[in-house]
């Protein structure tokens, strides 16, 4: 299984997963909502699991 986690969308509340490589790149890396098309710092989305210890 490939290291993912899952992160809540500040904006809308879309959770989706999201591979280790880019939580790797720290909490102001600019995620973005395949939903809403919102960018955001990753620190300001709730990550809700993973399966590698955070």
């Amino acid at each position: 299984m490939a290291p993912e986690f899952y992160i809540v969308c500040p904006k809308c509340g879309h959770e989706y997963n999201v591979h280790k490589a880019l939580y790797d790149k720290g909490p102001e890396f600019e995620m973005y909502c395949p939903l809403c098309m919102h960018r955001y710092p990753r620190r300001e989305g709730t990550v809700t699991s993973a399966n590698f210890p955070q």
